[in-house]
């Protein structure tokens, strides 16, 4: 098992290098945008850019996590690749005219998205280049079903530089303010599916296997329903905050504020996103070896242990974070009170990724349909109830409570498909630990930066130091990680 353990923490840290170079480059971009644009405007690309991500998780179909599953069905090569033939044609096949008929949609869309029909062309933008960020998602994942994580960081960080030297020259030099931002999606989309082809081009076929694409959209109509629900979990609270406000200046501004701060928490999702990443690939090809149940279980100890600290720490030092968004002292700041739960909603996002595993090897992939669809209506309702009462807080706590819910009924309904024995007790303590300690950091306040650092440190070290106390990590594993760590060190390059 710590073979596994090994690979699967080299392919996290390959797939985390990329993510943070990339991610990197992003909040360099929210550093430049945030204070040009204004809250107000940085609120309503916040919203463009959801809109861009609603589109994806419907055009995909589920089919990235379909694809997977019966992927990993076989070892030969060819039914592999009537699979990837069958997901990139379906792909190019649908979402193209979907996206043009969409497109006499733009300014009602704009509507709803930032209360406002004047942003209707920068919609239409992000439709466009819908069909384009879809095949490169798929070129993307099947790489990753490859176990080709360099060629995948390859291409992530050519979308990315990409992205990030058009924006720059187009809103900086040219002054096209948030529509250039979102002409250069588009271009860094185009171009990026042209080299996504270029690296998988060995993975398909010269027909699509119809048969073949009908069972994939069957399994993966679950995971199309997920998909969209997670969005809601994740993204809805930006237009919603739009819409909710007593007025159109306040809530693009409160939807700048929870953008920027969501895009702050961008630093735990990196993280998380790379050990999901070459999670989602691994547990599936290791699903039929004896010890495969005891490897999930220990995952989600070890997971939610780490990256639980993480969000703490997130949560702890979010002013500092912040402070640096608001030099023009625009309000930026105040997202410091939700930061963490945003954080620790990216942790618990991770967390229903890993209990999944159930459903997927059984097949029982409605159960992700229904559990996230049950989560969504939750977000949308607390949304409505808190929004009007405590702004883009009520957002934040509900998209924490959304996440968190869509983990545990997934996890209860993957048990009885497939148990795992997972340490349900640590993790319960170690949230319950980690959620504390950040309720008691938000209140450090004693006008000396020096000394608020000092006991957030402090708060910090309680954590790591009660993990073993309280019986989540033992000392045995202790000393194996330790022991790991220095020979790793230690090792010539």
């Amino acid at each position: 098992m710590l073979t596994r353990f090994k690979r699967l923490s080299k392919d996290s840290l390959i797939y985390g290098v990329g993510g943070a170079l990339a991610r990197s480059i992003s909040i360099i971009l929210l550093l430049i945008y945030a204070p040009l644009f204004g809250t107000q405007l940085y609120g309503v690309l916040n919203n463009v850019n959801a809109t861009g991500a609603l589109l994806l998780a419907l055009l995909v179909f589920g089919l990235d996590g379909a694809s997977s599953i019966f992927y990993f069905e076989t070892d030969d090569i060819e039914q592999r690749r009537a699979v990837t033939s069958s997901w990139f044609y379906f792909s190019l096949l649908v979402s193209l005219p979907l996206c043009a008929l969409l497109l006499l949609f733009s300014t009602p869309i704009a509507q709803l998205a930032t209360r406002s029909a004047d942003y209707a062309d920068v919609v239409r933008l992000s439709i466009i280049a819908a069909p384009f960020t879809v095949v490169s998602f798929a070129f993307n994942n099947i790489l990753r079903l490859k176990f080709r994580p360099v060629a995948y960081v390859e291409l992530t960080l050519f979308t990315t530089a990409l992205n990030v030297g058009v924006g720059l020259y187009l809103v900086l030099v040219m002054g096209m303010g948030i529509t250039g931002a979102v002409l250069a999606t588009m271009i860094s989309a185009i171009l990026t599916s042209m080299l996504g082809w270029w690296l998988t081009r060995d993975s398909y076929a010269l027909h699509i296997d119809w048969a073949l694409t009908g069972r994939l959209l069957r399994v993966g109509l679950p995971f199309a329903i997920a998909s969209v629900a997670l969005w809601v979990n994740n993204y809805i609270s930006g237009p919603l905050l739009a819409q909710l406000a007593p007025d159109v200046k306040t809530g693009q501004t409160w939807a700048g504020i929870y953008g920027a701060t969501l895009r702050v928490s961008i630093i735990i999702a990196l993280v998380v996103s790379a050990f999901q990443l070459a999670w989602s690939p691994y547990s599936l090809s290791i699903a039929r070896h004896e010890d495969a149940k005891r490897t999930y279980a220990k995952v989600l100890t070890y997971y939610t242990a780490l990256f639980g600290g993480l969000a703490l720490a997130m949560a702890l030092f979010a002013h500092e974070a912040l402070s640096l968004l608001d030099r023009n002292h625009q309000g930026y700041v105040q997202g410091y009170t939700i930061l963490g739960l945003l954080s620790y909603s990216t942790v618990a996002l991770g967390g229903y990724y890993i209990v999944s595993i159930g459903s997927n090897i059984a097949k029982r992939t409605a159960n992700i349909g229904w559990t996230t669809v049950v989560a969504a209506a939750c977000n949308i309702g607390l949304n409505y109830a808190l929004i009007p009462w405590l702004g883009f807080l009520g957002a934040a706590i509900a998209t924490f409570s959304a996440n968190l819910l869509s983990a545990a009924l997934l996890y209860v309904l993957s048990q009885r498909c497939y148990p795992v024995p997972y340490e349900t007790g640590k993790v319960l303590r170690t949230l319950v630990l980690g959620l504390g300690l950040l309720v008691v950091g938000l209140q450090v306040n004693t006008s000396h930066w020096w000394l608020d650092a000092l006991i957030k440190l402090g708060i910090l070290a309680v954590y790591a130091v009660a993990l073993p106390l309280l019986g989540i990590i033992t000392e045995r594993e202790m000393a194996v990680a330790t022991q790991a760590a220095v020979k790793r060190l230690g090792r010539p390059r």
